[in-house]
């Protein structure tokens, strides 16, 4: 009968449930002992899924149950509903003394038609007394309630509790690990995790193709190996205290978007956007540091170029606040003044005013396009594309000399603007008598323009051929900024020196047609 040799069955019980893996494996075992030790015909385990309880486990010795297993294989509970639901819920033990006259057990008929009458549920608690499972058993005989039994199982199954949050610990770890290893490994930016001893304990395939090695070096050199070669933007090298981990180790602190650069073994260099975060201990003690690192190279030349846009900006700004507005004002007066005298000759003034405007709009349109508005090359005979810009420019008592210079292919609009900017500049700078040379280079294509005047400091010389660049006479140095794109737009190389007189030397290395 149901309920005998409670003690002996307690400590079977507790023998199984030591030596099951799973919780379900112990849920099993459970079942069966109960049945075979205690006169229980069917047993059977339902979990919670979701919200919900789902069949788990069953034990039918007999196999005379099929169909009252089948007909619950199909059936959830919510907690508080049915037998099962209602232990669930309440966590206590609750029996059914005649299955066939109850109205709260919701699987009646099925029951009926197996023959089963009686019956009991008892939760499997955890360590909070709350349900995590439930355990049903049945028999074909009425059998009263038997509270010993009851307690005996629901006492010894708790036990189950504790192997249950185990087994969800370890399957959570378990699938936590999984991810991160997924994570780690599919990730597109290099992760390394390092102990504070500098030692590396991951690195994922990312890190070790952005530092041109494998894993296998990465984890062996450890981080702050001398092996590495570590720079800054500038190309000096970086000290290991210095290292992003170093960084984090010694202020605790996160290290963000350090910019290094790494020089690989290939010979190529790779510049990294680097992020350390130290992981810490409940007493503020680093335990690892997290490297995050991804390759920002072409990044770093996307922001030059963007830097070097927003200075166009500004200069281009200057210009229309300050170069345009002034001829713009004197054409209005003239203008006023043409109106108040009914004089013609001021309009000769306002239309002055007006092609100074138009010559410095189509400036800023060619430093805006960066040499774009080259047009179809032809041969250029460069001696007398010189000698017509010359006449063309306002060159005070200045003297043009120009050497054998030869054809070359170029936009000759473009090329004579060249031409007229470097003869105003040399005026402008070396005087109203200075001479101007335009020569061709030693020894490769090219040419080169020259003046005996005062020239450029060295430290200036790149500087000049930028847009903005502040003229010693005030205002924006746009003519050699125009010099320098219409170069670029011919792929020319283009190099500010100084020319043997001490003077300004600009040299241009084009390939010459034959």
């Amino acid at each position: 009968m149901p309920g005998n040799g409670t003690t002996e069955l307690e400590g079977s019980l507790l023998h199984l449930i030591a030596e099951s893996e799973t919780f379900e494996d112990a849920l099993t075992a459970t079942l069966r002992l109960a049945c075979e030790g205690s006169g229980w015909e069917y047993g059977e385990a339902w979990l919670p899924d979701d919200g919900t309880l789902i069949p788990g486990p069953t034990y039918d010795p007999s196999g005379g149950f099929e169909a009252f297993r089948e007909a619950s294989s199909t059936v959830t509970f919510e907690p508080g509903d049915g037998l099962v639901g209602r232990v669930y819920a309440s966590s206590e033990v609750e029996w059914l003394d005649d299955l066939d006259s109850t109205t709260t057990f919701v699987r009646a008929e099925a029951a009926r038609a197996a023959g089963l009458t009686s019956g009991v549920g008892i939760p499997v608690a955890d360590n909070d007394g709350q349900a995590i499972a439930v355990l049903a058993f049945f028999t074909t005989t009425n059998q009263p309630a038997n509270d010993a039994f009851a307690e005996t199982v629901a006492e010894t199954v708790a036990k189950l509790g504790g192997l249950f949050v185990q087994t969800q610990q370890r399957e959570a770890d378990a699938a936590e690990r999984a991810l991160l290893d997924q994570v780690l490994q599919t990730s597109p930016v290099g992760i390394i995790v390092h102990d504070p001893e500098s030692r590396t304990e991951r690195a994922n395939p990312a890190a070790a193709s952005l530092l041109g090695v494998n894993v296998e070096t990465v984890l062996e050199r450890g981080v702050v190996s001398e092996t590495w070669d570590v720079r800054d933007e500038s190309g000096e090298p970086i000290p290991v205290e210095e290292f992003p981990f170093s960084v984090a180790v010694r202020t605790r602190e996160p290290v963000v978007d350090k910019r290094l650069v790494v020089g690989r073994p290939d010979g190529t260099d790779v510049t990294l956007s680097v992020n350390a975060a130290p992981v810490l201990d409940d007493a503020g003690e680093v335990l690892r540091v997290v490297v995050v690192f991804s390759d920002v190279s072409g990044r770093a030349e996307h922001e030059a170029a963007l830097e070097e846009k927003n200075r166009q900006l500004e200069s281009f700004a200057s210009v229309l606040s300050h170069d345009i507005r002034s001829p713009l004002a004197v054409a209005t007066g003239f203008l006023e003044l043409a109106r108040e005298t009914e004089d013609l000759e001021y309009l000769e003034k306002v239309e002055r005013s007006h092609g100074r405007i138009e010559e410095l709009i189509d400036t800023l349109l060619v430093l805006a396009r960066k040499g774009r508005m080259i047009r179809t090359l032809e041969p250029v005979d460069l001696g007398e594309l010189a000698e017509a810009a010359w006449e063309q420019t306002e060159t005070e008592d200045a003297t043009l000399d120009v050497g054998d210079l030869g054809t070359v292919e170029a936009d000759p609009v473009r090329l004579k603007q060249v031409f007229e900017n470097l003869f105003r500049n040399a005026v402008q700078h070396g005087g109203r008598d200075v001479t101007v040379r335009v020569v061709p280079l030693d020894g490769e294509p090219g040419f080169a323009v020259e003046d005996d005047g005062e020239g450029i400091p060295e430290h200036l010389r790149a500087e000049m051929l930028r847009p903005g660049h502040e003229s010693s006479g005030g205002g924006f140095g746009l003519g050699l900024s125009i010099v320098a794109a219409v170069a670029e737009g011919h792929e020319w190389g283009l190099r500010a020196t100084e020319s043997a007189s001490g003077g300004a030397r600009f040299e241009f290395r084009t390939a010459v047609a034959e």
